[in-house]
Order: structure tokens, then sequence, then C-alpha cells
């Protein structure tokens, strides 16, 4: 049963990935401008999460988290070049409070961490 389930969690990651396609086209068509704060955010979220993950030993189900740290890594990278480069100080508050999740999650592991994402996200939405 756990080679069903490593094998279904690989198809689900590769379809989340895959649901970044059409938006990554359109940053490259100069179509859609991203912000680069909120998907180094979004980077630093998958990063914790794919991390927690994979440090819990949790290999079947760590496909999702895994496009989810891919996904935000290549927008945010593509966000520097083709994205809406200006960064207020809103988004500086932003990015410092991500950055700050990270050295929580260094002294309190990631539930916590994860938590202040959560909240800085839902303070930049």
């Amino acid at each position: 049963m756990t080679d069903l389930l490593t094998d279904l969690g690989k198809i689900v990651g590769v379809l989340a990935f895959l649901g970044y396609i059409p938006y990554l086209l359109s940053i490259v068509k100069r179509k859609t401008l991203p912000n680069p704060a909120t998907w180094w955010i979004w980077t630093i979220m998958g990063g914790i999460l794919f991390a927690s993950y994979y440090l819990e030993g949790n290999r079947e189900a760590i496909w999702v988290p895994l496009s989810y740290f891919i996904g935000p890594t290549v927008t945010a990278i593509l966000s520097l070049k083709y994205g809406r480069n200006e960064f207020g100080n809103f988004e500086k508050y932003c990015l410092g409070g991500a950055a700050m999740s990270l050295v929580l999650w260094q002294i309190s592991g990631p539930v916590v961490a994860l938590t202040m994402l959560i909240m800085i996200d839902l303070i930049a939405i």
C-alpha cells in the first residue's frame, strides 16, 4: 500500500507543479507582473513546509510540498526580471517577517514558523 501512496503522492505533486506552468508562461510573455515580495514569502513558506515533511520522514506525502516550494521559487526568480520590482516599506516589513520566521523555525520548530508566515501572508493579502 505504501508504494501506491508514494506513487499517488508523486502524481499529485507533478499535477500541483503543472498548475504553475500557465502563470510562468504568462510572466515570460510579460502578460503578468508578479510581485517579488509575495513570491519570495511563498517560497519561504514552501521551503519550510517541504523541510518539515522531509525532516519528519514523511516521504509518501512529500511531493506536494516539494511542488509548493519549486513553483514559487521559479516564479520568485522570474519576478526579479519580469516582475513589479517596487519594494515599498510594506513589502520590506513582510519580507523581514518571513525572514524572522526562518529564525523562529530554528528556535522553536516549524509550527511556530508556519503560523507566523501564514499571518504575514494574510496581512500581505
